[in-house]
């Protein structure tokens, strides 16, 4: 369970908030405020489509089509604002708990998550250590072996580089 570094001395709730820290509290707290609050959403949704209704029928003479609905739109926004925010509160009620619970399982399996990708990071370095090693040692021993060969008699004993086979092609005319 999380625990805060928080001190409360004018008792502000604080306490309430640590129990909800635990996920069968923190269930049970939402469902109870999901229960008191989805009866103001329905009357916020209702409410939203009366003043719609009734302010759109609202007629002047010497209105243009769109008149009525758009000064209706000056108060139902208002309206509509209210309904929204409370079906965002039941969303968020709802996913609460479960947004919760998947955050401490989270938690709990990130330990033995990094030791794992520790141990594949170490692997992935040794197969590279021991790759290097091969190669090394196999270019040491071609190297040592290319060193002791004895040079044949009359033959150019001289390691030739890029720059003989430049002046090579410029003695041909190439």
């Amino acid at each position: 369970m999380t625990e805060l570094n928080h001190h409360d001395p004018a008792g502000t709730g604080a306490e309430i908030f640590r129990r909800m820290l635990a996920v069968p509290f923190l269930t049970e707290w939402a469902n109870r405020e999901l229960d008191r609050t989805k009866p103001s959403t329905g009357f916020y949704r209702g409410l939203d489509l009366y003043f719609r209704s009734a302010l759109r029928s609202e007629h002047v003479s010497g209105d243009n089509r769109f008149s009525a609905r758009r000064r209706a739109n000056r108060v139902t926004k208002h309206t509509r604002m209210l309904r929204k925010g409370a079906e965002m509160i039941d969303k968020a009620l709802e996913a609460l708990p479960e947004a919760f619970a998947d955050h401490e399982a989270h938690m709990r399996a990130l330990p033995a998550q990094r030791e794992a990708k520790a141990q594949r990071k170490a692997g992935r370095r040794d197969a590279l250590t021991a790759a290097t090693s091969k190669s090394l040692h196999k270019s040491v021993t071609s190297t040592n072996a290319a060193a002791t060969e004895i040079p044949a008699a009359g033959r150019d004993t001289a390691v030739r580089g890029v720059t003989d086979l430049w002046n090579d092609q410029k003695r041909k005319g190439a």
